[in-house]
């Protein structure tokens, strides 16, 4: 399988007509998402043919370490249907989503480094 993450406007069209794997029909990606209250509001979508509404992309927005890993912006990661989806690519979309749902820690710099030394030497 192949996790895609795709701009807002190509994610409404291609959702809407079945591209995307319905990530409502795995639960353990959507106890994850319960778990770690990743807002999911908007990925919801209902196929043209149909009227039953699956998660078909979790919002970037939602993802808050991604955006330090990668240049995203009003985007969904998706799950694409026409490469198969097998239990490899939903283990590794529930570690990505893990992962980029947590805020990344500003790394150390020289300067914070140097004060913590100099802060600990004083006493």
């Amino acid at each position: 399988g192949d996790i895609y993450i795709v701009p807002r406007d190509r994610f409404f069209s291609c959702s809407s007509v079945g591209f995307f794997a319905e990530l409502d029909s795995y639960p353990e990606i959507m106890e994850l998402i319960e778990e770690k209250d990743i807002k999911t509001d908007t990925g919801w979508r209902t196929l043209e043919e149909q009227t039953e509404r699956h998660l078909y992309g979790i919002p970037v927005s939602q993802l808050p370490s991604l955006g330090y890993f990668a240049y995203v912006e009003d985007g969904y990661v998706c799950l694409y249907v026409g490469s198969g989806e097998d239990g490899d690519t939903i283990r590794f979309l529930k570690r990505f989503l893990t992962d980029m749902s947590v805020p990344v820690s500003e790394p150390e710099t020289e300067e914070t480094t140097e004060s913590t030394v100099t802060a600990g030497e004083n006493e």
